[in-house]
């Protein structure tokens, strides 16, 4: 059965091969062009069952008796281990650099410094909202000292709470409780420590 490049593809993917091929298709006016090129170029190949597996394609056209391209040859191999490899080597060497960033930050302002610190957070864990706050010294009031630009324009509430009691708090507040990092990627399932999200909240 026949696949279309929707099929197959995710939607970076598919902008991916398609510039591909427009770009080798505009060779063709180059009269130094290779007809024998092979292009290679990693894609993201969707599956039903399962995430999308990373391949590294290596294509050239078919060609009629006259030269004109006329169909695409191509094969691919499985390289995800080898891209999750390297997103992890990456990750690594941009937390390495935002510790370095912040070790040189001595004489920073708190709030220049909680600015920083939460810009950097949310990128490396690629969130789309974020938040910076302190416990007082009992550990039952949490004070937040910056808040992600998303956060902010995406709370309705016309005062913004900057104080919030951890006895009253949700499941934010179990990384204290719990005294280690807390991830929930499914918000909407039941769970003993959400306490709901008050109107205009986020």
């Amino acid at each position: 059965m026949t696949q279309s490049l929707e099929d197959m593809l995710t939607p970076s993917s598919i902008e991916r091969a398609r510039q591909a091929l427009a770009e080798g298709l505009a060779a063709e006016e180059d009269p130094d062009n290779d007809p024998h090129e092979i292009v290679t170029i990693e894609l993201q190949i969707t599956r039903k069952n399962g995430p999308p597996i990373w391949t590294e394609s290596a294509a050239t056209f078919i060609r009629d008796e006259s030269g004109r391209p006329i169909g695409i040859r191509g094969s691919s191999r499985d390289v995800t281990e080898r891209k999750q490899i390297e997103d992890a080597l990456r990750l690594d060497e941009s937390r390495f650099e935002a510790l370095l960033n912040l070790s040189q930050m001595t004489e920073t302002p708190l709030g220049e410094l909680a600015d920083f610190a939460l810009a950097e957070a949310v990128k490396l864990t690629r969130s789309a909202i974020g938040f910076i706050g302190f416990l007082n010294e009992e550990e039952t009031v949490m004070n937040v000292h910056a808040w992600s630009k998303e956060a902010m324009e995406q709370c309705a509430m016309k005062d913004k709470t900057l104080t919030f009691a951890l006895d009253k708090a949700g499941l934010w507040a179990d990384a204290v409780r719990l005294r280690k990092a807390v991830i929930v990627n499914d918000y909407g399932k039941e769970n003993p420590s959400k306490k709901g999200c008050p109107e205009g909240h986020i």
